[in-house]
């Protein structure tokens, strides 16, 4: 197949699952080609043989008295979220060369975006929600009425949470046109390694260092450990926006010594870091905004290595977690209960090993990369339907 995967953003270190995709797409011998709004540390020339465009327009749109004459202009289509003519004149210019078989987008806001083109060409759009698509932007009117009147007309839909797939068939989309694929985990890749039966526990987080990823919650959490376990340590690994105030938390509640801040970090020296750990933690939260987590990649990952977890019981992580087996489920900002979990882990090598083989083992048989691809696949598959047969 020539599938053409639409992006709002390339090459952010969050969003590794869409290379994957790429990849794992590429591998299966199809044809893949790009299109994205901007991209972040890669550049179109990282991708010879994988033609990326990005297009010069931004996706927040028009501003003022310029996005009232948009919206009037939409008003009939009731698609907001719509992009200018001169944006849908590029993707069309875009989709002429590359004559894909199907598009799939990342995010229902890109879907949305490409549709209207789409539909002119007979091209099918298969639409990838993951989390602030189907969560806080649902808080925004405009594009929540979009939604409602263009999810319907997506060949098919795509979530990475059971959550998600509930509220897309709330908005009516029938049950043979919507798939949950999570994004998974290169299980080859996050290889479990050996872990000594060591008092001085170290806990690490990998997430952006924002309000919604709980990081508060996990600082709080670990300065009530610390005071019964000295030697504990605290890893925090990511960037964004909290990550200054984070740090002087830390300082406030006296443990420089004992928290460590890595900032944005290659993926390799991650797993370096996650292979030197012994407990992941992650408190997401559902915030005042409507956000909450889609699927956790770094959750994933850490389950990978054979990390026991002390996560909440939030957005799709309760489809990546079995509590008490591989690892602990607690209330979100239920900070008393991250601290027994996390002290009860500390307490017991052989409950971590235990919780943590567990945890991989569930990584290879549901989560792993390989498989949710080939799933993903045989979704593109059919959307592109005849137009591929006829190829």
């Amino acid at each position: 197949m020539r599938i053409l995967i639409a992006c709002p953003t390339l090459g952010i270190n969050s969003e590794v699952w869409i290379l994957r995709q790429i990849d794992g797409l590429v591998r299966l011998g199809h044809e893949v080609s790009v299109l994205c709004w901007q991209h972040d540390g890669y550049t179109p020339e990282d991708y010879t043989d994988r033609p990326v465009t990005v297009l010069p327009y931004g996706l927040s749109g028009a501003t003022g008295f310029k996005r009232w004459i948009d919206r009037a202009k939409n008003a009939l289509g009731r698609n907001f979220v719509r992009g200018s003519a001169g944006e849908e004149d590029s993707i069309s210019e875009r989709l002429g060369q590359q004559r894909p078989d199907v598009i799939l987008c990342h995010f229902g806001f890109v879907a949305m975006r490409v549709l209207p083109v789409a539909q002119r060409l007979g091209i099918p759009v298969a639409a990838h929600f993951h989390g602030l698509d189907l969560s806080s932007m649902l808080k925004m009117r405009w594009y929540r009425w979009s939604l409602q009147s263009q999810v319907k007309k997506f060949d098919h839909a795509i979530v990475v949470g059971s959550h998600q797939a509930q509220i897309l068939r709330d908005q009516g989309v029938d049950e043979n046109a919507l798939s949950l694929i999570p994004c998974g985990v290169p299980t080859e890749q996050f290889q479990p390694v050996s872990r000594p039966a060591r008092d001085h526990v170290r806990f690490i987080q990998v997430s952006r260092v924002v309000p919604w990823k709980g990081v508060e919650q996990g600082i709080r959490a670990f300065a009530k450990v610390n005071p019964q376990l000295p030697d504990s340590r605290l890893v925090i690994v990511g960037d964004g926006v909290q990550l200054e105030e984070m740090k002087q938390l830390v300082a406030e509640l006296g443990l420089e010594h004992a928290v460590e801040f890595t900032g944005a970090i290659p993926p390799d020296r991650v797993v370096q870091q996650l292979q030197s750990s012994d407990v992941f933690i992650h408190h997401s939260l559902t915030y005042h905004t409507g956000w909450c987590e889609g699927f956790g990649v770094s959750i994933a990952e850490a389950a990978a290595m054979s990390l026991p977890l002390v996560v909440t019981r939030s957005g799709g992580i309760p489809d990546q977690v079995i509590d008490q087996q591989t690892g602990f489920l607690v209330e979100e900002r239920d900070v008393d209960a991250m601290v027994q979990a996390m002290l009860k882990l500390a307490g017991s090598a052989e409950l971590r090993e235990q919780l943590g083989q567990a945890g991989r083992q569930r990584m290879i048989e549901h989560f792993d990369s390989a498989g949710q691809i080939a799933k993903l696949e045989g979704v593109v598959r059919n959307a592109a339907g005849d137009r591929h047969a006829e190829a």
